[in-house]
């Protein structure tokens, strides 16, 4: 974080890293990060990191806000941190809405996962800010690419470009190119050893208006062209819903034809459950800034604790080895069965979002 040469408050796209890193850590680092602020709030506990096992340095951090953030803006440390934070959430907010209300979806209508270290100390803020009612926090959010690799399906995927325009394309070519794309990509699984009977594939095609640049993947459900003819319907209804217009009528041209051909990985061992007999306590206490005018004693549990089923109120903080959530006033919380997830749902999901160059108000109540 940092003050440009406007005076005004930025946050990236320069990073500390993990060398020097944030000033918390005390590996030399000066210049005062997301993760400062959050530590200098209390969001994040001076032994919150991997289990207590990485102490961090609250008191540096509140140091370097002071005086790389705070002093030239001529306001306090934590109006300062808070407004490191709010910046941040705006970045995710425009990018977030990049690929939602962009491409017609409406985020009000829709579910927010949060994932990475810090993507749950972020999503109930970024949710707010666009009025998505519920945020899921996965059991394994701080390492959820890793065990994303993992879990996921084995799965192989070839592409072939294709030029045609849908309605002149002979049935027995377009048998030939499918049937040639979809052998080469079985030839290449059996021969890794996998059975073929225990294979499942999926089509889909890249298609556009003739004369257009840019085009639209829509699934293929049968590899022939009565199937064509369903992705040509499905490619209409989505451009409409995309740009706000389609032509029923104006031909379409296929682009390329993709294949997934797909082995379902053996499933995981259940997660262990937590005793369910008992109601979780709170294994301490901690002052936090949830605002940048009180602080706020909120109750911290250990996500390891909480059996499936555990609903409550916040404020409340979930720390686990790998990621913390921050749960906000009134926000409720539910731990779903089976996958352990944290549900939230938002007391007040709409805030007041001012655009434009940086300077957004994102509450946190």
């Amino acid at each position: 974080a940092h003050i440009d040469a406007t005076g005004l408050l930025k946050v990236g796209p320069r990073s500390a890293g993990s060398e020097p890193g944030p000033v918390a850590y005390g590996n030399g680092g000066t210049q005062p990060t997301v993760s400062d602020a959050h530590i200098a709030l209390g969001r994040i506990g001076e032994r919150s990191m991997l289990g207590g096992q990485f102490p961090l340095d609250r008191a540096a951090a509140i140091a370097a806000i002071e005086k790389e953030l705070a002093g030239p803006l001529g306001t306090n440390w934590q109006r300062a941190a808070h407004g490191v934070l709010r910046v941040t959430a705006a970045n995710i907010v425009r990018a977030v809405r990049a690929i939602s209300t962009e491409r017609g979806d409406d985020p009000r209508k829709m579910l927010l996962v949060a994932f990475g270290g810090a993507g749950a100390l972020h999503a109930l803020d970024v949710a707010r800010a666009l009025s998505i009612p519920q945020v899921l926090v996965p059991y394994y959010c701080g390492v959820f690419s890793a065990h994303g690799i993992a879990s996921v399906d084995i799965a192989y995927d070839a592409q072939r470009t294709w030029l045609k325009q849908i309605g002149t394309i002979p049935a027995d070519e377009f048998a030939g190119i499918t049937g040639e794309l979809s052998g080469q990509l079985i030839g290449r699984i059996v021969a890794d050893g996998f059975a073929e009977d225990e294979l499942a594939s999926r089509w889909q095609v890249d298609l556009r208006y003739v004369g257009q640049s840019h085009t639209i993947t829509v699934p293929l459900g049968r590899a022939d062209l009565a199937g064509l003819e369903d992705a040509r319907l499905r490619f209409i209804a989505e451009h409409r819903k995309r740009y706000g217009h389609a032509s029923d009528t104006a031909p379409v041209e296929l682009v390329n034809l993709r294949l997934k051909i797909s082995r379902q990985r053996a499933e995981f061992a259940s997660l262990k459950e937590a005793a369910s007999n008992s109601e979780p306590r709170p294994v301490a206490t901690r002052k936090i800034w949830l605002d940048e005018h009180n602080e706020t004693e909120c109750p911290v549990y250990s996500r390891e604790d909480l059996p499936s089923g555990w609903k409550a109120t916040g404020p409340l903080v979930i720390e686990q080895f790998d990621s913390v959530t921050v749960v906000g006033p009134a926000d409720e919380i539910e731990v779903l069965a089976g996958s352990r997830a944290i549900m939230v749902t938002l007391a007040a999901p709409v805030h007041n979002t001012i655009n434009g160059n940086e300077r957004h108000e994102l509450g946190t109540s």
